[in-house]
């Protein structure tokens, strides 16, 4: 699974500009930022990664009249947040790029302290466009009735927000396969959903906002819920819904704010 993770700098970051930093402290951030692309080559997760220009640099196009662009300098000065660096990241789980998230939010900064700055993790696509390619190969038979294109759609319903229905799936998939372990796995699954889900009303958490803490354990806010936030310490929510495609996590982060 791909996740984006947005770095974002605002006018509320608790340490200076890089620009006033002693050169040593920027040769170890810089240094701390090329060992963690070297690891995420090594693993195979690293897909790209880039830095951006400061804000003084950047650009806010706009269309015109006829399409013409418009362009004016760098974002808005009441901009609270801008992007200054992403990493695309292919790895196995959210937990994971959470992980990773995390690491990178601790970047050395003044003095060789963490930096704690906050890094946007959100998945790729995500579990609707998985969906939509099961919906396809479910027109061939020698599929459908198969209990890993069960397992396969109990593992995206329950990731899109659809926990009720992953369940039903992973009772499938677990009436159907031969093998004892395999169908005491998927059966065990189907119960910790069930148990996690009933009489809750859950909602899809879209993507997590994560800040390294003093002990590199991910400080993580939720944001682009579908209704009211989370309160602090509690698991994430999803939404029961027919329409899936609207659940398709987005890499939405915010460099201009009105």
């Amino acid at each position: 699974m791909k996740y984006m993770l947005l770095m974002q700098f605002g006018q509320q970051a608790v340490f200076p500009p890089i620009s006033t930093w002693p050169p040593e402290d920027v040769t170890a951030h810089i240094e701390f930022m090329h060992s963690a692309d070297e690891k995420l080559t090594a693993s195979g997760e690293l897909v790209e990664t880039q830095g951006l220009a400061m804000p003084d640099q950047a650009r806010t196009v706009r269309a015109g009249d006829g399409g013409t662009p418009v362009v004016t300098d760098g974002p808005y000065p009441e901009a609270k947040d801008f992007l200054i660096g992403y990493w695309i990241v292919d790895c196995d789980s959210q937990e994971r790029a959470i992980e990773l998230a995390a690491s990178l939010s601790a970047a050395p900064g003044p003095g060789g302290k963490p930096l704690n700055m906050p890094i946007l993790a959100a998945m790729v696509q995500g579990a609707a466009t998985g969906l939509d390619m099961l919906r396809a190969l479910g027109t061939d038979g020698r599929l459908a009735g198969h209990h890993r294109f069960h397992t396969a759609r109990a593992h995206l319903l329950e990731m899109g927000g659809d926990p009720q229905a992953a369940v039903d799936d992973y009772r499938v998939a677990a009436s159907r396969t031969m093998s004892v372990p395999e169908r005491e796995y998927l059966t065990a699954r189907a119960a910790r959903l069930a148990a996690t889900t009933s009489g809750s009303v859950r909602r899809t958490c879209r993507a997590f906002d994560v800040r390294g803490s003093r002990r590199a354990t991910p400080v993580i806010h939720r944001t682009g819920f579908q209704g009211s936030p989370a309160a602090p310490g509690a698991p994430p929510r999803a939404s029961v819904g027919d329409d899936r495609r609207s659940l398709i996590p987005a890499a939405r982060h915010r460099q201009i704010r009105h």
